[in-house]
């Protein structure tokens, strides 16, 4: 459908044994799109992609922050 606004959102949790220095990852997307034409979609949101680390091994974000994206569907 064209000219339609929406939100989403998701997130995924992966615990304990991806590695062993790795103790969790995390990843959450939230935005609101906008469909101008049938095949184009405009995002914008936040996403964070982390991971909290084993022992002494430290935690640290891979992705943390807003973005600005577009599609095109052929």
């Amino acid at each position: 459908m064209t000219n339609d606004i929406y939100a989403y959102g998701e997130g995924y949790v992966a615990t304990r044994g991806m590695n062993n220095a790795v103790q969790k990852y995390v990843e959450v997307d939230s935005g609101v799109a906008y469909t101008p034409k049938e095949n184009v979609v405009l995002n914008v949101g936040y996403r964070y992609m982390g991971v909290d680390g084993k022992s002494e091994t430290p935690n640290h974000a891979l992705i943390d922050g807003a973005y600005v994206g577009a599609g095109y569907k052929f």
